[in-house]
């Protein structure tokens, strides 16, 4: 008896005998899992995540928490029934550097305040209780306490010889602790394919980490809907699991120490985070259970960070249309510019806003993950080992290596620049076709046709999204004062080669600015700034939705964008040529 496995990233997938082990299959799918232990499972270097029928005993690289989460290694679990496979799950490290530009914040006021008090010791004279001693020495007479807070505060007060940190938020006391410890905040950008976030020091403002991994929900989905589809008829369960477990796995290391938590994200993935239903999201007409979530301590959803924390998320403006984008448009201040601009986050679920300080139009667009190094055959995130820069002459490739290691795949910009140089060089025409099917990088790294089609379906989908919401108000792309380009990819992406292929709008290169994730930063913002956060649902109160679904012209829009770079070239020239 045959199953099919399907492996993510890159959707690839296999057909293998009854018993085959999982490593067996990755191999014959040319797929790397790691491992170096020939098979043993001796190593705990080939772990993956596992949806479906399989057979697995427990090892000690996996511990009885993984075991339930479906964590499995490959070289030991055979097929025993369709599954699919995440393969990016490696217990080695995942932090990286942080290439997140500082946030800019209009005030220093974060979502949890830390305060230093030198508390007056009590005497037979001042037997005052300890509660409100504290509250004296930090001028705060209307604090409150939650109860944890309360019930270490007389031994860490007489512990710390009456010098402490008081950990507030809102007008409540959440923590108190020793003077030379460290408190942080989390700032997190839940994406479709990506989870990406910072660790802050809530005294300095300063980011002391970063770290990013696909979400993990991926096994159940590559999109927002599939998931959906996933969670009516299995239950919501399994999808809350697998995105705090990204989560907690990127903040092991800091857990009890991150005391406040700030959550960027589009709808649906919020509403799997905190295990509100979605099918009213995905048909007529779009109902999300709240755009404005309430802030929800840490150990209410799950976070492991310390138990009081708050979470804020940042608040959405419709089913698909997210925080993501709220918070991208917050980084941007195209809100407060005099002069329209457009906001195109390019991710799985490409969202797109367009505005001034007077009015703002959105839109969300099924883009696919593309541009995230999905559904691409040797796709990858933008990390260490990803070709991010490809220039190609006399028909080779020339290339750049994120972290200049040895090649593994290819992300995003890198996906964009071999596409567009290919055209260039006439070795792949207007619909995409490739001279010999296939063109090679290096002697393991290669596109084919079918990755190229899925970067046009992926590049049509957005530049329609943003003519429609051009169209609504009789604007053009020359109209506008600004074109800010999101998503994770964007710090790399090579404007030229973009208007290439039709992504993004013919016109001057001065108009364009690339954000890097400004869902990240946005959150940041949020995480330190009353104000920011004020901002934030101000901008979410005030954005007009226009759903593409019920748009007349977004499928002819659409189905001309499903060239390079464009059915029309008059409108559209040929960047470069």
């Amino acid at each position: 008896m045959k199953h099919t496995i399907t492996f993510f990233p890159g959707n690839k997938t296999v057909e293998v005998e009854d018993g085959t082990t999982v490593f067996k299959a990755a191999v014959e799918a040319g797929i790397e899992t790691g491992g170096n232990c020939g098979g043993t499972g001796s190593c705990g270097r080939c772990k993956v995540i596992i949806e479906g029928n399989c057979t697995c005993g427990k090892n000690p690289h996996i511990s009885d928490e993984e075991y339930a989460q479906g964590y499995r290694l490959s070289c030991i679990t055979e097929v025993c029934g369709d599954i699919t496979v995440l393969t990016s799950v490696s217990s080695g490290s995942k932090k990286i550097a942080s290439f997140y530009d500082e946030a800019e914040i209009s005030d220093f006021s974060p979502l949890t305040f830390i305060k230093e008090a030198e508390v007056q010791r009590p005497s037979m004279e001042n037997s005052e209780a300890d509660f409100e001693r504290l509250k004296r020495a930090l001028g705060a007479d209307d604090l409150q306490s939650l109860p944890a807070a309360l019930r270490k505060l007389s031994g860490t007060l007489r512990a710390e010889e009456w010098n402490v940190k008081a950990a507030v938020s809102g007008s409540s006391l959440i923590d108190i602790i020793p003077k030379n410890k460290s408190i942080y905040g989390l700032a997190v950008d839940i994406g479709t394919t990506t989870v990406a976030l910072e660790i802050i020091d809530l005294q300095t403002g300063k980011t002391i980490e970063a770290a990013s991994d696909y979400n993990h929900q991926i096994v159940c989905g590559e999109d927002v809907v599939s998931r959906m589809m996933y969670e009516e008829e299995n239950g919501q369960e399994r999808l809350t699991e697998l995105i705090l477990d990204t989560i907690n796995g990127l903040i092991e290391p800091f857990e009890e120490e991150i005391h406040a938590v700030c959550i960027g994200g589009n709808t649906t993935m919020i509403h799997m985070l905190l295990g509100l239903e979605t099918k009213n999201i995905r048909f007529e007409p779009y109902v999300p259970v709240t755009n404005f979530p309430p802030v929800w301590r840490a150990s209410d959803i799950g976070i492991k960070a310390f138990q009081d924390a708050p979470v804020y998320i940042i608040p959405s403006c419709a089913g698909y249309v997210g925080g993501d984008i709220t918070a991208g448009v917050l980084a941007s201040k195209m809100q407060q510019s005099e002069h329209p601009s457009l906001l195109i986050d390019v991710g799985t679920n490409g969202e797109i806003a367009l505005g001034c300080r007077d009015w703002l139009l959105t839109c969300s667009t099924s883009a696919g993950p593309s541009f995230e190094g999905g559904d691409i055959s040797c796709g990858m995130r933008g990390i260490e080992g990803a070709i991010d820069c490809v220039k190609i002459k006399d028909g080779r490739a020339e290339y750049s290596v994120i972290g200049n290691a040895e090649p593994k795949g290819i992300c995003g910009s890198g996906i964009i620049d071999t596409v567009a140089q290919l055209f260039l060089d006439q070795k792949v025409d207007k619909k995409g076709r490739i001279k010999d099917g296939v063109f090679s990088l290096t002697e393991k790294i290669s596109i084919n046709e079918s990755d190229i089609e899925n970067v046009i379906r992926t590049k049509a989908a957005i530049f329609a999204g943003c003519c429609v919401l051009l169209d609504a108000v009789n604007l053009d792309f020359n109209d506008l004062e600004k074109v800010y380009i999101a998503g994770g990819f964007g710090n790399y992406l090579d404007i030229r080669n973009a208007q290439v292929i039709g992504l993004l709008p013919p016109i001057p290169y001065e108009k364009f600015k690339l954000l890097g994730n400004a869902s990240l930063s946005g959150a940041k913002s949020c995480l330190l700034s009353k104000v920011e956060r004020q901002k934030a649902e101000d901008i979410a109160h005030s954005m007009t939705y226009i759903d593409l679904s019920s748009s007349n012209s977004f499928f002819d829009q659409y189905s001309s964008a499903l060239f390079l770079p464009h059915t029309n070239e008059e409108r559209f020239y040929t960047a470069g040529k």
